[in-house]
């Protein structure tokens, strides 16, 4: 293929991802003058008049002790720029969330096809925990972005070798857990991707692995910082409560995208609504099983692709 072809395919394949974005964005702006600032969103929203940025970081972390600087950092730019309304800072999330989605679609394009691109991307779109956490005045439709970027800088890294890609894979990373401390998380996936990839074997991977561990340690002294405020402690709880905590919290979110009362049938519901109260349990049972067969099947079609 010609210099222009690939030109003219990087730009078809840009445009594409750009009218992702857009159709993610669309569906993440519907409604958003009906969303309240809730507690945790209020954390921030309180301090955005703050005379400087060092003011506004510092002001909110008694109450939001957990916070690491990036998101927040941009909120207040933000917020000064775009003003402070919740409908104004909120469309900072859905921009990244639009990110996110159109990455996403690219990632797939690039290295799986059309057909892959388009069901991950429509996913990205769709998905009811996307466009909730889209909406939300907190950090995690930039970890989405910062997490599929990263996904894709490792991707193009090990497929070019230049040295470029990985350079923004590392970027990305780092940058990801200055949104989120789990952000760090997103390591073990690509180290282990990294690991089963033959040709990234050996002192590919211990470099890799250590720029990681050297980029870590600023986080380590943010976090040595922090004044910890943990809820009051309820004891250790047993294997099975605690299994079930874990593999059900998706349940938790689906209550809140669904929007109706958590536990208590004091408040009116409708009839939808009691009915989904009384098939709760089942369908979060449901839920946690479909997830892990198909994080199963997934793992396994991987191995697959990489000739393990």
């Amino acid at each position: 293929m010609t210099v222009e072809g690939i030109r003219r395919k990087h730009l078809w394949l840009a445009l594409e991802g750009l009218m992702i974005a857009v159709a993610a964005a669309a569906l993440r702006a519907r409604h958003l003058s009906a969303e309240s600032v809730w507690l945790d969103e209020y954390f921030s929203m309180a301090y955005l008049e703050a005379p400087n940025l060092w003011r506004f970081l510092s002001d909110q972390r008694g109450e939001n002790w957990e916070m690491v600087p990036l998101y927040y950092a941009l909120q207040y730019g933000w917020a000064q720029i775009f003003g402070a309304s919740p409908v104004a800072v909120r469309w900072l999330s859905i921009l990244f969330g639009a990110g996110a989605a159109g990455l996403i679609y690219i990632t797939g394009r690039l290295f799986f096809g059309r057909v892959a691109a388009v069901v991950a991307g429509l996913c990205m779109v769709l998905s009811p925990f996307q466009i909730f956490h889209a909406q939300g005045i907190r950090p995690y439709s930039l970890m989405a972005l910062l997490g599929a970027l990263a996904l894709l800088s490792l991707f193009q890294a090990c497929e070019s070798g230049r040295r470029g890609w990985w350079v923004l894979n590392v970027t990305a990373n780092v940058l990801l857990w200055w949104s989120q401390l789990f952000g760090v998380l997103a390591l073990i996936p690509q180290g282990m991707f990294l690991l089963l990839r033959r040709a990234a074997r050996g002192r590919l991977l211990a470099f890799w692995a250590g720029i990681h561990a050297v980029m870590l340690i600023p986080p380590a002294f943010w976090v040595r910082s922090m004044n910890w405020a943990p809820d009051p402690p309820l004891g250790r709880p047993p294997w099975r409560e605690f299994m079930n905590v874990l593999l059900r919290s998706d349940g938790e979110y689906f209550r809140w995208l669904i929007g109706y009362p958590d536990k208590s049938r004091e408040v009116a519901v409708t009839a939808l609504q009691d009915w989904l109260l009384d098939i709760r349990g089942d369908a979060e049972t449901a839920l946690v099983r479909a997830l892990l067969l198909g994080s199963a099947l997934a793992l396994l079609w991987l191995l697959s692709l990489i000739h393990i």
